[in-house]
């Protein structure tokens, strides 16, 4: 039989907006005023996703391209007006094999990233640096991840089910505060490696579940 095909697409935009103000003085007076500013993230994005779906055997694919800008302009204690550009492209592949009420495997593989969040890339808690930090970039990885079911599977002693999966995923940029310097600054190279072990057993009214997770990460470089 032939196989059903399933298409997606769109837009979607997305806009926050943060007017900020500090002062010395808890009665508010416009001559205790020590920081003032408009802080702006707004982004605009294309996504599209297709799958097809062959009974036992399903196709998945999708990307998204993206293009977000940070502005802030105003005074945190010193004149601010600086703003920065990010642009994204995620895209993922993922095959799965299944038998209905019987077992399942997947495989996937992902491009991703993050932007900052916008307190990230403007700091203005009064703490250590406040203002616009240019050189922190968006985070970006490529990953990849498997996994398989079975179950449920029925005994003399009750019915069993089981599931585990692995991943990885390296990182680029990935974003973090440095209590040294008490600013947001992006890590060097680092590698994500992860597996989950999960076993459901039920017999009647009972039922139990033992599980385990591990994760593993490290520098790749620097």
């Amino acid at each position: 039989a032939a196989g059903v095909l399933t298409v997606t697409s769109g837009v979607d935009l997305a806009a926050q907006s943060l007017g900020f103000q500090r002062f010395t003085d808890p009665g508010r007076q416009s001559s205790d005023r020590v920081a003032d500013a408009d802080l702006e993230k707004s982004s605009a994005g294309l996504y599209a996703t297709a799958g097809l779906d062959l009974g036992r055997l399903s196709v998945e694919a999708g990307g998204r391209a993206e293009i977000a800008r940070i502005a802030g302009e105003g005074s945190l204690g010193s004149t601010l007006d600086d703003s920065k550009a990010h642009r994204g492209l995620a895209a993922t592949a993922a095959l799965r094999w299944r038998v209905p009420d019987k077992a399942r495997a997947w495989v996937r593989v992902d491009r991703t990233y993050r932007y900052p969040f916008l307190d990230e890339q403007i700091s203005y808690y009064n703490y250590g640096f406040d203002g616009f930090l240019e050189d922190l970039d968006a985070e970006q990885g490529y990953g990849v991840a498997i996994g398989a079911a079975g179950g449920p599977w029925a005994g003399r002693w009750g019915r069993l089910q089981v599931a585990a999966d692995a991943h990885l995923l390296d990182m680029s940029d990935e974003i973090a505060f440095n209590g040294a310097t008490f600013v947001n600054e992006n890590l060097a190279e680092t590698r994500h490696l992860g597996a989950t072990l999960q076993a459901t057993w039920t017999a009647g009214p009972a039922r139990l579940q033992a599980s385990y997770t591990g994760q593993r990460t490290t520098f790749r470089s620097g």
